[in-house]
Protein backbone atom coordinates (compact mmCIF):
# COMPACT_ATOMS: atom_id res chain seq x y z
CA UNK A 1 0.00 0.00 0.00
CA UNK A 2 1.32 3.44 -0.93
CA UNK A 3 2.05 5.93 1.81
CA UNK A 4 -0.29 8.87 2.25
CA UNK A 5 1.89 11.51 0.57
CA UNK A 6 2.52 9.35 -2.49
CA UNK A 7 -1.20 8.63 -2.77
CA UNK A 8 -2.16 12.28 -2.50
CA UNK A 9 0.42 13.22 -5.11
CA UNK A 10 -0.79 10.50 -7.50
CA UNK A 11 -4.44 11.47 -7.02
CA UNK A 12 -3.58 15.12 -7.61
CA UNK A 13 -1.89 14.26 -10.92
CA UNK A 14 -4.38 11.69 -12.15
CA UNK A 15 -7.82 12.59 -10.78
CA UNK A 16 -7.95 16.35 -10.16
CA UNK A 17 -8.74 18.68 -13.06
CA UNK A 18 -9.57 22.36 -13.37
CA UNK A 19 -11.63 24.30 -15.86
CA UNK A 20 -9.21 26.84 -17.39
CA UNK A 21 -11.58 29.71 -16.53
CA UNK A 22 -12.69 28.45 -13.10
CA UNK A 23 -11.00 31.31 -11.25
CA UNK A 24 -11.78 34.24 -13.53
CA UNK A 25 -15.46 33.23 -13.55
CA UNK A 26 -15.60 32.91 -9.75
CA UNK A 27 -16.49 35.60 -7.18
CA UNK A 28 -13.97 38.26 -6.24
CA UNK A 29 -13.17 36.67 -2.88
CA UNK A 30 -12.04 33.52 -4.70
CA UNK A 31 -9.69 35.46 -6.95
CA UNK A 32 -8.28 37.18 -3.88
CA UNK A 33 -7.36 33.83 -2.32
CA UNK A 34 -6.34 31.83 -5.40
CA UNK A 35 -3.85 32.96 -8.01
CA UNK A 36 -3.57 30.01 -10.42
CA UNK A 37 -5.69 27.03 -11.49
CA UNK A 38 -3.33 24.85 -9.44
CA UNK A 39 -4.58 26.38 -6.20
CA UNK A 40 -7.95 24.56 -6.07
CA UNK A 41 -6.17 21.21 -6.34
CA UNK A 42 -3.76 22.19 -3.59
CA UNK A 43 -6.63 23.16 -1.28
CA UNK A 44 -8.58 20.00 -2.12
CA UNK A 45 -5.57 17.83 -1.41
CA UNK A 46 -5.33 19.30 2.08
CA UNK A 47 -9.07 18.85 2.54
CA UNK A 48 -8.90 15.10 1.94
CA UNK A 49 -5.57 14.54 3.66
CA UNK A 50 -7.15 13.33 6.95
CA UNK A 51 -9.15 10.58 5.22
CA UNK A 52 -8.10 6.99 5.95
CA UNK A 53 -5.22 5.89 3.76
CA UNK A 54 -7.18 2.80 2.75
CA UNK A 55 -10.03 4.96 1.52
CA UNK A 56 -7.65 7.03 -0.58
CA UNK A 57 -6.08 3.84 -1.91
CA UNK A 58 -9.52 2.47 -2.83
CA UNK A 59 -10.15 5.63 -4.86
CA UNK A 60 -6.75 5.51 -6.53
CA UNK A 61 -7.15 1.91 -7.67
CA UNK A 62 -10.74 2.39 -8.84
CA UNK A 63 -11.42 3.05 -12.54
CA UNK A 64 -13.93 5.75 -11.56
CA UNK A 65 -13.77 9.02 -9.73
CA UNK A 66 -12.54 12.42 -10.90
CA UNK A 67 -12.79 15.93 -9.49
CA UNK A 68 -13.28 18.93 -11.78
CA UNK A 69 -12.90 22.40 -10.28
CA UNK A 70 -15.37 24.85 -11.77
CA UNK A 71 -17.29 28.07 -11.08
CA UNK A 72 -20.62 26.20 -11.22
CA UNK A 73 -22.45 24.61 -8.24
CA UNK A 74 -20.85 21.55 -6.67
CA UNK A 75 -22.44 18.21 -7.52
CA UNK A 76 -21.59 14.55 -8.00
CA UNK A 77 -22.43 13.00 -11.38
CA UNK A 78 -22.11 9.19 -11.68
CA UNK A 79 -21.33 7.60 -15.03
CA UNK A 80 -19.55 8.90 -18.10
CA UNK A 81 -19.05 12.66 -18.31
CA UNK A 82 -17.56 14.44 -21.31
CA UNK A 83 -14.93 17.05 -20.48
CA UNK A 84 -12.75 18.79 -23.07
CA UNK A 85 -12.73 15.82 -25.39
CA UNK A 86 -12.18 13.27 -22.61
CA UNK A 87 -14.66 10.80 -21.16
CA UNK A 88 -14.39 10.70 -17.35
CA UNK A 89 -16.31 8.12 -15.32
CA UNK A 90 -17.86 9.41 -12.10
CA UNK A 91 -17.18 13.11 -11.64
CA UNK A 92 -17.40 15.48 -8.68
CA UNK A 93 -17.83 19.00 -9.98
CA UNK A 94 -16.50 21.22 -7.21
CA UNK A 95 -17.16 24.96 -7.20
CA UNK A 96 -13.86 26.57 -6.24
CA UNK A 97 -15.67 28.99 -3.89
CA UNK A 98 -16.74 25.94 -1.85
CA UNK A 99 -13.08 25.25 -1.08
CA UNK A 100 -12.70 28.46 0.91
CA UNK A 101 -12.70 28.53 4.71
CA UNK A 102 -13.18 24.96 5.97
CA UNK A 103 -14.30 23.60 2.61
CA UNK A 104 -17.33 21.80 4.02
CA UNK A 105 -19.52 22.05 0.93
CA UNK A 106 -16.72 20.80 -1.31
CA UNK A 107 -16.10 17.86 1.02
CA UNK A 108 -19.78 16.93 1.25
CA UNK A 109 -19.93 16.71 -2.54
CA UNK A 110 -16.86 14.50 -2.63
CA UNK A 111 -18.23 12.38 0.22
CA UNK A 112 -21.19 11.51 -2.00
CA UNK A 113 -18.73 9.93 -4.41
CA UNK A 114 -16.97 8.12 -1.54
CA UNK A 115 -20.31 6.71 -0.39
CA UNK A 116 -20.90 5.35 -3.90
CA UNK A 117 -17.30 4.15 -4.24
CA UNK A 118 -17.35 2.15 -1.00
CA UNK A 119 -20.73 0.69 -1.86
CA UNK A 120 -20.17 -0.54 -5.40
CA UNK A 121 -17.04 0.99 -6.86
CA UNK A 122 -19.18 3.96 -8.01
CA UNK A 123 -20.92 1.86 -10.65
CA UNK A 124 -23.86 3.86 -12.06
CA UNK A 125 -27.15 2.76 -10.55
CA UNK A 126 -25.49 0.45 -8.02
CA UNK A 127 -25.57 0.55 -4.22
CA UNK A 128 -23.94 2.89 -1.73
CA UNK A 129 -22.36 2.42 1.67
CA UNK A 130 -25.05 4.53 3.32
CA UNK A 131 -27.64 2.13 1.93
CA UNK A 132 -26.03 -0.88 3.61
CA UNK A 133 -23.94 -2.00 0.62
CA UNK A 134 -20.17 -2.56 0.51
CA UNK A 135 -17.85 -3.66 -2.25
CA UNK A 136 -15.84 -5.91 0.08
CA UNK A 137 -17.01 -8.19 2.91
CA UNK A 138 -15.59 -5.87 5.58
CA UNK A 139 -17.15 -2.79 4.00
CA UNK A 140 -20.44 -4.66 3.66
CA UNK A 141 -20.41 -5.44 7.37
CA UNK A 142 -19.62 -1.82 8.24
CA UNK A 143 -22.30 -0.55 5.84
CA UNK A 144 -24.97 -2.78 7.34
CA UNK A 145 -24.03 -1.60 10.81
CA UNK A 146 -24.22 2.00 9.60
CA UNK A 147 -27.71 1.38 8.20
CA UNK A 148 -28.88 -0.04 11.53
CA UNK A 149 -27.37 2.78 13.58
CA UNK A 150 -28.54 5.52 11.20
CA UNK A 151 -32.12 4.22 11.42
CA UNK A 152 -32.16 5.10 15.14
CA UNK A 153 -32.34 8.76 14.13
CA UNK A 154 -29.70 10.26 16.39
CA UNK A 155 -28.22 13.52 15.17
CA UNK A 156 -30.34 13.92 12.06
CA UNK A 157 -32.05 17.12 13.15
CA UNK A 158 -28.86 18.71 14.47
CA UNK A 159 -26.95 17.95 11.26
CA UNK A 160 -29.81 18.82 8.93
CA UNK A 161 -29.69 15.38 7.30
CA UNK A 162 -32.85 14.20 5.54
CA UNK A 163 -31.60 10.88 4.17
CA UNK A 164 -29.14 8.10 5.10
CA UNK A 165 -26.78 9.35 2.38
CA UNK A 166 -26.83 12.92 3.69
CA UNK A 167 -26.31 11.65 7.23
CA UNK A 168 -23.30 9.59 6.17
CA UNK A 169 -21.70 12.58 4.45
CA UNK A 170 -22.20 14.92 7.39
CA UNK A 171 -21.04 12.35 9.95
CA UNK A 172 -17.89 11.66 7.95
CA UNK A 173 -17.17 15.39 7.75
CA UNK A 174 -17.78 15.80 11.48
CA UNK A 175 -15.51 12.85 12.28
CA UNK A 176 -12.69 14.70 10.52
CA UNK A 177 -13.22 18.20 11.91
CA UNK A 178 -14.98 17.76 15.28
CA UNK A 179 -14.87 14.16 16.38
CA UNK A 180 -15.96 15.04 19.92
CA UNK A 181 -19.19 16.61 18.65
CA UNK A 182 -19.97 13.53 16.55
CA UNK A 183 -19.53 11.39 19.65
CA UNK A 184 -22.03 13.58 21.50
CA UNK A 185 -24.58 13.63 18.67
CA UNK A 186 -24.32 9.96 17.70
CA UNK A 187 -21.95 7.81 19.76
CA UNK A 188 -22.90 4.71 17.76
CA UNK A 189 -21.81 6.20 14.44
CA UNK A 190 -18.69 7.68 16.03
CA UNK A 191 -17.77 4.27 17.42
CA UNK A 192 -18.55 2.57 14.11
CA UNK A 193 -16.34 4.93 12.10
CA UNK A 194 -13.51 4.75 14.62
CA UNK A 195 -13.56 0.94 14.65
CA UNK A 196 -14.11 0.35 10.93
CA UNK A 197 -13.45 3.05 8.32
CA UNK A 198 -10.59 4.54 10.33
CA UNK A 199 -8.90 1.18 10.99
CA UNK A 200 -6.44 -0.23 8.39
CA UNK A 201 -7.77 -3.80 8.51
CA UNK A 202 -11.14 -2.77 7.03
CA UNK A 203 -9.47 -1.83 3.75
CA UNK A 204 -7.89 -5.23 3.17
CA UNK A 205 -9.48 -7.11 0.30
CA UNK A 206 -9.36 -10.55 1.85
Amino acid sequence: MQDREALLEALWRERLHAEPTCLERSPFQVRQRMETVWDPGRLFRELIRPLPRGMLQLWHTAPRGHVIFTHEPSRYAPGQQEWHGRSLDGVCYVRVADLLDEGEEAFLTFAEFLDHLMGSGAEPGAGRFSGGVGQTPRLTDAAQRFARDEALGYGHKELGATSPAAYFRRCLWLHLVDERRLNVLDPNIHRLFARTLFKPHVWKRS
